[in-house]
Order: structure tokens, then sequence, then C-alpha cells
């Protein structure tokens, strides 16, 4: 019961509330339509308020941009005022550029003229240089022979100044002569005046004798003996002769001298010729530095003489160095002949000794075998001694005068050995390995282990030691 007046209840509750629904239901329509047109105006205006949302933004971006443009139209300005100006300035660089293009085309060709020129006139200073040297050769012999030429014509020049000298003194003689003569010519002409007087008088008085017969009458005139008129008479003739002579020998020597005279004035042209062919040939600052020249070239060739001298010596040196060289190889190589022919013996007795089977002794003993030594007993002393002197070394195996110390290492037969090529070759050779030792009045040789390497290893080890030893 109470079931069904709950349902009944329910009924009348929803059948209200339907009721209720529907009046409701009503106004709710139209409020929805209300609200319909309300949101599609709404959402017109929210559709118009994105729009201009959208539109601001997009006049706000569009605002930025034009910001961002201005600022790039004036950044472009920039630019192209630098472009502007760099480009002006390219042009004036390209302009210059192919000026300096012209220009350095211009200098090429120029150079390379100049580098034609250059080889031409470098061949034609060579040929000039040749032909200067053959000049001054040719100047220097023509120089000499000039100097001997004016040496000689100055001997010539003397010698006609002296015949000269000489001539002039003879005419001064004749002059003198000359005047004696005419001194004797009037004193001649007075007494032969004196003497036609004298005559004139004895005829009148041979006369006046003869007419009247009367006795003689002595005229005391100046009497001159015939003796004397003579004696005169033959000195006279003496003077006349003499005055002869002097006058044909006068026009001799004047002939001389005149020819003479010549000669010097040819002499002299010759010599003015020579001079005026000597002052066209070199100037005077050649001639000035002529001397000069040969001082230098007298220095160099004692200077070269002293080179040469020395440089015979050092070669002389050299070759004492080199046959000192040639024996200390020889030597080497003998020492290292005996070293290797020791050592193959040892390597002998080593194989002798293993085949016999002789033990080895133990580490104590450094593995070393004892044999009887082949030595005498002063020679292993002096061994000794020289050993505690100085220090056990191998003989160098290069054949050099003169090596750097370098320790190498060689494999033999039995083991591998290290020697030292020392400065000096000729030292006593000896192993590092190998030691002598001396007990009592028994002298022994101290060998190597030996080694148990194949034959044909053994073999390429001695090879390897000999092709060593060859550097």
């Amino acid at each position: 019961m109470e079931n069904h007046k709950e349902n009944e209840m329910l009924t009348q509750f929803n059948e209200a509330t339907f009721a209720a629904l529907c009046e409701n239901e009503g106004q709710m329509e139209h409020e929805i339509r209300h609200l319909k047109d309300e949101l599609k105006f709404r959402l017109g205006v929210v559709h118009e308020n994105a729009q201009l949302r959208d539109k601001m933004k997009a006049f706000l971006y569009n605002l930025e941009e034009n910001k961002f443009l201005k600022n790039e139209l004036k950044e472009l300005k920039k630019d192209l005022n630098v472009k502007t100006v760099f480009s002006e300035t390219w042009k004036k660089q390209q302009e210059d550029y192919l000026k300096l293009k012209k220009q350095m085309e211009l200098v090429t060709k120029d150079r390379e003229l100049l580098s034609k020129e250059l080889e031409h006139y470098k061949h034609k200073c060579l040929a000039l240089r040749k032909k200067s040297k053959d000049v001054e050769v040719t100047l220097s012999e023509e120089k000499e022979k000039l100097k001997v030429r004016v040496h000689v014509l100055e001997m010539e020049v003397e010698k006609l100044q002296k015949e000269n000298s000489t001539l002039k003194d003879n005419a001064m003689i004749a002059k003198s002569h000359r005047g004696e003569i005419v001194q004797k010519d009037r004193e001649l002409l007075k007494e032969k005046k004196r003497c036609c007087d004298l005559e004139e008088q004895v005829e009148k008085m041979t006369k006046e004798q003869e007419a009247s017969e009367t006795p003689k009458i002595v005229v005391q005139v100046h009497q001159v003996s015939e003796y004397q008129v003579t004696k005169e008479f033959e000195r006279n003739m003496e003077l006349s002769d003499k005055l002869m002579t002097t006058k044909q020998q006068l026009v001799k020597t004047k002939r001389q001298l005149e020819k003479k005279d010549q000669v010097i004035e040819e002499k002299q042209k010759e010599c003015e010729d020579l001079k005026h062919s000597m002052s066209r040939l070199l100037p005077p600052e050649r001639l000035e530095e002529i001397p000069k020249c040969k001082w230098t070239i007298r220095d160099q060739s004692k200077k070269i003489q002293a080179l040469t001298g020395a440089m015979n010596m050092y070669q002389s040196k050299a070759e004492e160095y080199k046959k000192e060289k040639e024996i200390l190889a020889d030597k080497a190589e003998n020492n290292k002949k005996l070293y290797l022919l020791e050592r193959m013996k040892n390597l002998d007795l080593r194989e002798a000794l293993k085949k016999s089977g002789v033990k080895q002794p133990g580490k104590n003993k450094a593995g070393v075998t004892e044999l009887p030594s082949i030595f005498s007993e002063q020679e292993l002393k002096e061994q000794d001694k020289t050993r505690k002197t100085s220090t056990i070394q191998l003989p160098p195996i290069s054949s050099s005068f003169k090596l750097q110390a370098e320790a190498k290492s060689v494999h033999t037969r039995t083991k591998k050995i290290v020697y030292l090529s020392t400065q000096k070759s000729d030292q006593t050779p000896a192993n590092e390995n190998i030691q002598r030792k001396s007990k009592g009045k028994l002298h022994h040789i101290c060998l190597p282990p030996i080694s148990t390497k194949p034959q044909a290893k053994q073999n390429d080890d001695t090879t390897a030691f000999m092709t060593e030893s060859g550097h």
C-alpha cells in the first residue's frame, strides 16, 4: 500500500512538475531565443572585437615593421652612402689602378728594354774592358818604348849640347886667333911699307953714288937685318896659313852647328809630338793613378806570393797528414786482422773444448773456462801494467784518422761485444769481456762462455761484423 501511495505521490509530483516544466519550457524557449539573439550579437561583437584585435595587432605589427623598415631604410641609406662613397673611391682606385697598370706595363716594357740594353751594354763593357786591358798593355809597352826613346833622345841632345859647347869654345878661340892675325897683318903692312921706303932710299943712294962717284955715305936709318925680315915673313906666312885653316874650320863648324841645330829642332819636335800623343792617350789623372796602381799590384803580388807560400806549406802538411793517415789506416787494418785471427783461434779452441766435453764453471766464476796462456811472463806483466794505467779498448774499425768516441755493439759467434772507437787509432787493442788473470806461476786467459748458436747464424754474424768493420 505504501508503495502504491508513493507511486501516486510520485505521479502527482511528476505531473505538477511536468506542467511547471511546460510553462517554464515556453519561458525557457523565449529566454533561449533571447539568449541566442544575445549570443549571436555577442558572438558578432566578439568576432568584431577579434577582427579589431587582429587588425590592431596587424596595425601594431605594421607599425613595428614600419619602424624596423625605417631603421632598415636608414641603415640602407647609410649603406648606400657608404657604398656610393666606396663606389666612388673604388672607381677612383680603379682609375688609379688602370693608370698604375698602364704605368706598370710601360715600366715592364722599359725594364725589358733596359734589361736587353743592360745585357748588350754588359757585353760591350766586357769587350771594352778587354780592349782597355789590351790598350793598357799596349800603352804600357808604348810608354816603355817612348821612355827608352826619350832617354836616347835626351842622351843625344846632351851629346849635341856638349859638342855645341865645344864648338863655341873653338869659335871663341878662333875669334881670338883672328884678332891676333889681324894685328899681325897690320904689323906686316907697316913692315912692308918700311921695307919699301928703305928700298927707295937705297936706290936713291946708289944713283947718287954712281953720279958723284963719291965714297959711300952711311945712311942713318933704322937698320933691319935680312934674317929678321925673313923670319918675320915666314912667321907671317905661317899665320896666314893658320888663318886660312881656321877660316875653313870655322866654315865647317858653322855647317856642322847648323846641321846639329836642325837635328836638335827635329828631335825637339819629335819630343813635343810624343808628349802630345802621350797627353792624348791618357789624361794626367790616369797618369797619376798609374804609379798607385803599380804599387797596389806590387802589394797584391807580394800578398799572393805570401799566400802561395802558405798554401804550399799547408799542402805539404796535408800530404804529410795524408801519409800518416794511410800509415795509421794500414796499422789499424793489420791490428784488426790480428784481432780477428785471435778471435777465430779462440773460437776454434772453444769448439774443441765443447767437443771434448769440458764443463763450464758456475755463476761465481762468470762463465769462464781457463786455458794455459800463450804469452810469456814478461809480456803478461807489461800488459798488466798497461791495463792498469790505460783503459781496455778495441781497435777502431773505421779507417778515419780522428773519430769521436762511440760505443758500438757487434754480434760475433759467441756474444755481443761492446767496443770503443777513440780519437787515436794506434792504441793497444783489447776486449772488454776478455780478462787476464795471474795465479802464482800459471797465467791463464779468461774466455767468454760458449754459445750454442747454429752454424748459419754464426756465419751471418761474422758477415755482419765484417760489413760493419768496413764502414
